[in-house]
């Protein structure tokens, strides 16, 4: 699990692991493979480390479950395939997840029950629900089977700036009607002249204002799906 967002999901998975997993009857934990080094992937070889091992296992009263988790848009290579095959093939379960609540869900269908959290003597018991997912992110027992594309970074990043107000710029005919003559300064910019040879201009409260807007919308959208805002935004 090299990318962020396969990090994030495994640690949001192991808070609702520690929270529901009954003790008593599932054991469970995570698996780091991810070798920063060559020497490092060497020795974790010699000792027995197997390729493609699930980032999850599960052991629910003498029933294994490995669970693979994948980000919005990732795909299990071959050795995780491979991984896949012997695990079935000694009678275990294999999930792929791309979301926590996807994993969580795969060990519900593999009959995992969770447990019940009571705070209090006298407040109501706490159970956890089945979550509404969506059609990308269901669980699959075979990393063959096709799931509806997740929506990609991109595409909300340009959704969210679809919906940033435009910057008005002044038109030729505009200036003329002002007196104002094309290449002259005009307080925003002067046209004609490549943006890199317009010379600092101060900027109106009111233009400030709307940058700081724009770069929060920005930084945002870059936040909800998982990566990390542009320095420099305008």
């Amino acid at each position: 699990m090299a990318s962020r967002d396969e990090w994030r999901c495994q640690e949001a998975l192991a808070r609702l692991l520690d929270r529901w997993v009954d003790p008593a009857t599932t054991w469970w934990t995570g698996v780091d493979t991810v070798c920063n080094s060559a020497f490092v992937g060497a020795m974790r070889k010699k000792r027995g480390v197997k390729a493609g091992t699930p980032d999850v296992l599960v052991l629910h009263r003498g029933q294994f479950i490995g669970i693979e988790l994948k980000s919005k848009i990732g795909k299990a290579s071959d050795s995780q395939r491979a991984a896949r095959e012997l695990i079935l093939a000694a009678g275990g379960s294999w999930w792929m997840a791309r979301s926590p609540a996807g994993a969580m869900v795969a060990l519900h269908r593999s009959g995992v029950r969770f447990r019940t959290i009571r705070t209090h003597p006298y407040a109501e018991p706490e159970h956890w629900r089945l979550p509404n997912l969506e059609l990308w992110e269901e669980p699959v027992p075979d990393p063959a089977e096709k799931r509806p594309r997740a929506p990609r970074g991109g595409e909300l990043a340009r959704k969210y700036a679809a919906a940033m107000p435009p910057i008005s710029r002044p038109k030729p005919a505009e200036q003329a009607a002002n007196g104002v003559g094309v290449g002259e300064p005009t307080g925003e910019w002067w046209d004609g002249l490549p943006r890199k040879a317009v010379p600092a201009i101060p900027k109106s409260r009111e233009r400030r204002r709307a940058e700081i807007t724009a770069a929060v919308r920005v930084a945002n959208a870059f936040r909800v799906i998982g990566r990390r805002a542009p320095r420099q935004i305008m």
